[in-house]
C-alpha cells in the first residue's frame, strides 16, 4: 500500500492599511497579496506607520483575531489587515507657552 499526501495551501490576502505599510513574508520571501502557502509556513508580519513620529501601530488581525508577537503559523486562508493611530500627545517635560511646565 502507498499512502500519497498533496500538499494543503491556503491564500493569503493582505489588506492596504491607511496611514502606513503592511509586509508579511515568508521565510524571508516578501508575500504577494492573493498568493498561496503552504499549511503550516511561518509568516512574519511587519506594519509601519508612514508618519512614525505622530503615529503608531494600533493593531495587527488575522482573520479578525489580534496578533501581538508579528508571526503567525498559516493554518487556514488567512486575511491580514493592520490599524495605525496617533500617539498620544507628549505632556511630560516639554516646556510650554510663557516658560511655564
Amino acid at each position: 500500500m502507498v499512502a500519497r499526501f498533496d500538499s494543503i495551501l491556503h491564500k493569503v490576502n493582505i489588506g492596504t492599511p491607511a496611514n502606513g505599510t503592511l509586509e508579511v513574508y515568508a521565510n524571508g520571501v516578501e508575500v504577494k497579496d492573493g498568493e498561496a502557502l503552504l499549511q503550516g509556513t511561518l509568516l512574519t508580519i511587519n506594519a509601519t506607520p508612514t508618519d512614525k513620529k505622530h503615529m503608531m501601530v494600533k493593531s495587527v488581525k488575522v482573520n479578525g483575531a489580534l496578533v501581538n508577537t508579528g508571526s503567525y503559523t498559516l493554518a487556514q486562508a488567512a486575511t491580514i489587515e493592520a490599524s495605525f493611530e496617533e500617539k498620544p500627545a507628549a505632556t511630560h517635560g516639554e516646556r510650554k507657552q510663557f516658560g511655564t511646565w
